[in-house]
């Protein structure tokens, strides 16, 4: 079965066509400054310094002040992944709060347009924030959820700042981008073909319920999250943090048990010489006792013609005193 996903997996690597990450078409973009309206008269002779074709998002405490738009065309195999616009001038970048909406109107490119006419943004229907380069030269925003039927038609708006007081709470910043392009935002080309996927392995059998007889247990199956407009924004991870991993409790040891063993050896040693000892006991009891013999007066008297038996006399008695000796000795 391994062999087999390989085998698929090498197949869709070589159909898939090459360059599967590529750019969009851009259609239009332009900006619009409240600056430049009929309720304000004609605009002030010194605009925003803000390029040729570039663009102009800026705001107040009360609200925005200009805003932009973008819109491209996607193929049908095509997802946009991320729209990068370069920074040309910043103005408290840094704390800024910029959010991309859906464009809830339709709009004509403009550079600068007349407050009246600018594009309503639909932030309730999503939006992502912008996410600022370390260095603030550039403004990235994931704008996959904001796609729809082939087209990417977004609104670039200041969003607002936590905890700041109604009325009052808008992020207040101006940032002027480059002239954005076609490579400003980068897209997915999925395959369009059809590659049978691998066999699954058969479901593992589910676990009874303890309680009920037969019953068997089902997994809940996960709701899938609403998306939440992004404004105000949320706190983005610093680099470099880190998070604290718990540490399992600390094992307690145990002394091992301590085993004593018997000498074997020392025990048929001991039962070899109890066995010897009782040999011993047993053989000396087999032996004939020679007959008490009796000394002096007690001893019995001998045969008659006995002591003319011996045919070599005994010598006995000490120094002077010794002389040969026959017949028995005399009783004292």
């Amino acid at each position: 079965m391994k062999a087999g996903r390989v085998l698929v997996a090498a197949a869709a690597l070589i159909l898939l066509e090459p360059g599967a990450v590529r750019a969009a078409d851009l259609r239009a973009a332009g900006w619009w400054w409240q600056a430049k309206s009929g309720a304000l008269g004609a605009a002030p002779l010194t605009s925003p310094d803000v390029p040729d074709g570039g663009l102009l998002v800026a705001g107040a405490p009360d609200g925005a002040t200009a805003i932009a738009a973008l819109r491209y065309s996607l193929d049908a195999s095509e997802t946009p992944s991320q729209l990068t616009l370069k920074v040309a001038t910043d103005t408290g970048g840094a704390s800024a709060v910029l959010a991309a909406c859906p464009a809830g109107s339709a709009w004509k490119p403009a550079s600068p347009g007349a407050w009246e006419d600018k594009p309503a943004a639909a932030c309730d229907r999503g939006s992502v924030n912008g996410i600022r380069s370390a260095d603030g030269s550039a403004w990235t925003f994931a704008v996959a959820p904001l796609a729809a039927g082939g087209t990417l038609d977004v609104v670039l708006v200041p969003g607002k700042v936590a905890g700041a007081p109604a009325g009052a709470d808008g992020s207040t910043f101006q940032l002027a981008f480059d002239k954005p392009g076609s490579d400003s935002l980068a897209t997915t080309r999925s395959f369009s073909g059809t590659v049978p996927a691998p066999p699954l392995p058969p479901p593992l059998p589910a676990p009874a319920v303890a309680g009920t007889p037969g019953a068997t247990a089902t997994a809940p199956t996960p709701a899938a999250a609403p998306f939440t407009p992004s404004l105000p924004t949320q706190p983005q991870p610093q680099p470099g943090a880190t998070t604290a991993v718990p540490q399992p409790p600390a094992q307690t040891a145990f002394a091992a048990p301590v085993t004593h063993t018997s000498s074997t050896g020392g025990r048929a040693m001991a039962a070899l010489i109890l066995l010897a000892g009782a040999a011993a006991v047993v053989w000396a009891v087999r032996q004939p006792r020679p007959a008490m013999r009796l000394l002096g007066p007690l001893a019995p008297a001998s045969p008659a013609g006995a002591g003319s038996a011996s045919a070599e006399p005994v010598v006995g008695g000490l120094g002077r005193f010794a002389r040969p000796r026959r017949g028995p000795v005399p009783d004292l």
